[in-house]
Parts: structure tokens; sequence; C-alpha cells
């Protein structure tokens, strides 16, 4: 797989597939587990003279005609700032160019109207129309005038902050304690923004609330006198254009009473609707560890995000300490669901770093998301009614040596034993002599079940 294979998510209409918790568990007991993301390539590293700590957290992949757009940001090997924005551009021949963001002067790709001594880092970038893009970026600022910005330009390079500010960081005092601006609307970076299919917007990132020395939440080890004893829950922020987000913020995440005390939640990339749902994955940080993973979850509304499986997706290899999402989902003719996502060889303190340097890498990683979360059954589970028609029909299920099938009726009752064979998209269960008819599968034993429709042959 290469990066030419891929093409952007859009959205899509609900489709008839069914999911792993639509099944009703009749008997026995079950338990989810996360599909797995696997590594496809390397896309980003520190190449160039100017540039190190390259990092696409939570950074776009946007497709412009022929070439692929990576925003990305960076520590500037001169010291200049902390970090900066840059562009990599992707040539389908599999060159790549690489330009350091010019900050109040002209460049090939260039960011006006922000302050001389700011660190602009993890663009979100959207083309709106034909000779209109938008940024929204994170503008650090010493001393700390910390701002979510908006910035516009014809041609997806050349940038000018247009708009206020989206929301302000919590390190902003200078702003964040004057009172002028709304308390919700203080909040963390690692900021997620998505344009809905009706015009509207989302914006997702976390807050704070704080834990007290000798309660089980408080992490003295924490990064920074600011953060000391803060949680880190994700909300999610509406806009109807995309520049005026003064509204109340729903929680989406917020540790339970299943979590471990050091769980929190660093922030979240989501996909478009997709065969019904919303796919995510939430920035999975623990706190006493200093690591972060991803967590497979899922929503059919984006409020109510569903964490099913409560681990790891992607395993960290040896001497990999965190593993941050970029903002954009992608695909390809596989159907399989792709994403960029920064793997860091440091604590989130940065009191281990691995070989003594961070140097961090960037890979895209990809998954099949009809297996995105899978539910393991000992016992009994049965579909949703379904009206069918043929003489075979295949069920989204891995069985076991001991998996048995049955059809009901569309009460759950009258259950009639079908014969079953193995096949790469689940078993084909032979169906009885009838015309047309609802009706429901039991399937009972120790089997998986995944998601996927429940196809039917003549």
């Amino acid at each position: 797989m290469k990066l030419f294979d891929l093409r952007e998510m859009e959205y899509s209409v609900a489709t008839d597939v069914i999911h792993p918790d639509e099944w009703k568990l009749e008997q026995g007991g079950d338990k989810y587990r996360p599909g797995r993301w696997r590594d496809e390539f390397t896309l980003l590293t520190a190449t160039e003279e100017w540039e190190s700590q390259v990092a696409t957290f939570p950074s776009s992949l946007v497709k412009h005609d022929d070439v692929w757009r990576l925003y990305y940001h960076y520590a500037p090997t001169d010291k200049s700032r902390g970090y900066s924005l840059a562009l990599a551009e992707y040539q389908g021949d599999g060159s790549v160019k690489k330009y350091p963001c010019a900050v109040n002067c002209d460049g090939y790709f260039s960011l006006q109207g922000v302050p001389d001594s700011c660190e602009p880092m993890q663009a979100n970038v959207f083309k709106l129309e034909e000779n209109l893009y938008r940024m929204y970026f994170w503008c650090h600022d010493h001393p700390a005038t910390c701002r979510f910005l908006i910035a516009e330009s014809p041609n997806g390079r050349n940038f000018k902050v247009t708009h206020r500010p989206a929301i302000y960081h919590y390190n902003n005092n200078e702003e964040g304690r004057s009172g002028k601006i709304s308390e919700w609307l203080r909040t963390n970076d690692a900021t997620t923004v998505y344009r809905m299919p009706d015009g509207s917007w989302e914006l997702y990132t976390a807050c704070f609330i704080f834990s007290h020395e000798g309660e089980p939440r408080f992490m003295r080890h924490d990064v920074g006198t600011g953060s000391l004893g803060a949680i880190r829950l994700v909300q999610r922020f509406t806009s109807p254009d995309g520049i005026d987000w003064n509204r109340k913020p729903r929680l989406i995440a917020v540790p339970d009473e299943n979590d471990i005390p050091a769980q929190q939640f660093y922030g979240i990339t989501v996909s478009p609707f997709c065969n019904g749902l919303r796919y995510g994955v939430l920035s999975h940080y623990n706190a006493d560890e200093q690591t972060n993973d991803f967590e497979n979850v899922i929503s059919r509304d984006s409020i109510r995000w569903e964490r099913h499986c409560r681990e790891a997706a992607l395993e960290r290899t040896e001497g990999i300490y965190g593993l941050y999402p970029a903002h954009n989902f992608l695909t390809a003719d596989d159907g399989r669901l792709y994403l960029l996502h920064v793997k860091y060889n440091c604590t989130h303190n940065h009191k281990i770093i691995t070989g003594g340097k961070i140097e961090p890498v960037n890979v895209i990683s990809s998954i099949d998301p009809l297996k995105y979360v899978i539910r393991e059954i000992n016992g009994s589970a049965i579909t949703p009614p379904w009206r069918f028609k043929g003489k075979t029909a295949t069920l989204p299920v891995t069985p076991g040596n001991s998996t048995k099938v049955e059809l009901l009726d569309v009460f759950g009752e009258k259950p009639q034993e079908l014969t079953f064979s193995r096949h790469a998209d689940g078993i084909v269960v032979n169906l009885p002599e009838l015309e047309v008819t609802y009706g429901r599968f039991r399937v009972s034993g120790d089997f998986e079940i995944f998601s996927g429709k429940i196809t039917e042959f003549e």
C-alpha cells in the first residue's frame, strides 16, 4: 500500500450492516476486544537540515489536484522558536518536498497575522471550495496567550488569520482570566475539527478537572505546573459556521468506575459516517505511566461514543511510549480505514527517552472497519429481526468448535437447526425451503461476531 492508493473519506448514508452490539445476548457471557491496527508504511521523518522532531498530531492530509499535502509541525534546528508549522507535498512519482512556514513574511508556505514570537502547530486544514482553504491551528506564545486560531487561504499554502479565536488554552492567562471569554471556551490543545454534511461544524478537545494531592487520580509527575493534578476529559463543541464556537460543549469521554485511576483521555480523531457508524480513536492516556495509546470507539450520533473494548488497539513496540493520531481518516479500494499517527520514543513528561534523543516517526496504519470491534460470545446470541429470501445466507460470525446455528421466527420462537460452512466473510448457512420470510438467527457455542450484512443468495 502506498500514499497514492489512499483517498479522503466521504460521508455515506447508513447501510444494512449489523454490528456486534446489535445482537441480543441470550445466555452465557460476552467480551469485546478491539480489532487491531497494523502499520503499513512510514510517511514522515526529519530529513531536512532545518527540522527535527517532526510530528503529525493532529495534522491533516489533504489532496490538492495530483498532490497530497501534509500539514505538520516540527522543532526548528536553529531554535528560532520551539515549534512551527511545515508543509510536505507528496508527488505521484514518490518524491516529496518540504517547506517551513514563513511566519508574517512571504514564502511558498506562509502564515500572516500572528504574533512574531508564536509557535503555530497542530493544523487541521479543509478545502472549503475551489479557491478557499481554512486552517485551524494552535498558536502557542510566550507570555501565555495561547489560542486556537482560524486562518484562510486561496491556495492552501498562503494563510492569513481572518477570524477571532475559536477557543483559548488554559495557559492563556492574559485573556482567560480576564472574564471576557466564556469559561467553557478555555480548553487543552490536541484539538480536532470536522465539517458535517449539512455545513455545520464540530470540534473535539480535552478539558481539565482537577484532583488534589492524596486522591487516587492525583499524578504529581504529570507535565507542567499548570496541569498538576489535572484529569483530561474530551468534549465536543458545535458551530453553524466553524467560526462561532461559543456554545456549551458536551462531554463525550470521561473516565469511570471501570477505569484505572490513572486513565485520562487526551483527544479523539473521528471518521465520517460509514456503515452507519462513526469510527474513532480515543487517545488513551495513562497519567501514571505517562504513555499514550489508541482505543477504538464507535458512535451512532457523534455524542455517545461507545467504549466497548477499553484497551489499546495498536501495539507499541519496545522503546515507544506514545502513539498520537493525526486529524483525518483515509480509505482505499480495499475498504480498509487508514490513519496517520506519530510514534514517540519518550514518555509524555520526557523523563524517559529511548536513545537519549526525541525522534518521532510518523506512520500510516490500517484496520478493517467491519472488525473494528469484535464481540466474543460463550453462550448464545440472536440477531435483530431480518427479512430474507434465498437458499443460503452469510452471517458475520467466526465460529468455534461447538458453534450451532438456528433459524427462529420473528418473535424468537420455533427454532430450526441449520447446517453451515465456513467462509471468508463469516459462515454460510443453508436456509429451509421458504419463499420470503421474517426471522432471526440464533448462534450458540463459542464464536465471535463482527460487523457485516446478512447476505442472502438464491
